[in-house]
């Protein structure tokens, strides 16, 4: 089990920030390695993000679940608008969840929408990007606020088990991009 943050070191969110750093810079820098100008290297992104949102499906929060399918969807269109097959396989999450590991799960993949908008400047303009460019329906500044006040709330057992669901959502992230969707994926003709 993860050890507990240290609430002396601020905010909640900023410890997390600290204590998933290793594992957020490690698939920063795998996903990195991705040249998003062409399509090839595009679809594998896409297909990553599409593999990890969907084996993380079971571990989402009740209240994201709309949100977090709708980011599905427009993956799923875009890469569809590519002419990309979809890998469905779901690699293995633990669906035995406590609240607070569904907390951590959802920061990371909330986060992820930050860089974002970043990356899609990178997309060239005839590429299908509705699902870097989507805003959510949480703004970030939000849910910050809400995971601060349930961490502050629930006190260190819970906020031990955020960090682990981050860190499980990270490591879902970092699978998919060692797995069959990072093979570059096309449909027949």
């Amino acid at each position: 089990m993860t050890s507990p943050p240290d609430p002396a070191r601020g905010a909640f969110h900023s410890v997390l920030r600290e204590t998933t750093r290793r594992e957020h810079e490690l698939i920063d820098a795998r996903l990195s390695l991705l040249d998003l100008t062409t399509i090839q290297s595009y679809r594998i992104f896409l297909n990553i993000h599409y593999s990890a949102l969907r084996s993380l499906a079971v571990a989402w929060r009740r209240e994201d679940h709309q949100e977090f399918g709708g980011l599905l969807d427009r993956l799923r269109a875009d890469l569809a608008a590519l002419g990309a097959a979809v890998d469905e396989r779901i690699l293995p999450v633990d669906a035995a969840l406590a609240p607070a590991h569904r907390l951590g799960v959802s920061y990371v993949i909330r986060g992820s929408r930050l860089g974002s908008k970043l990356l899609s400047r990178r997309v060239p303009e005839q590429l299908s990007n509705s699902y870097l460019v989507h805003e959510p329906a949480l703004p970030w500044p939000m849910f910050l606020r809400e995971l601060d006040l349930q961490a502050e709330d629930s006190g260190y057992h819970a906020q031990a088990q955020i960090v682990e669901g981050a860190k499980l959502a990270f490591a879902a992230f970092a699978a998919a991009a060692r797995g069959p969707a990072a093979a570059p994926a096309q449909v027949p003709d």
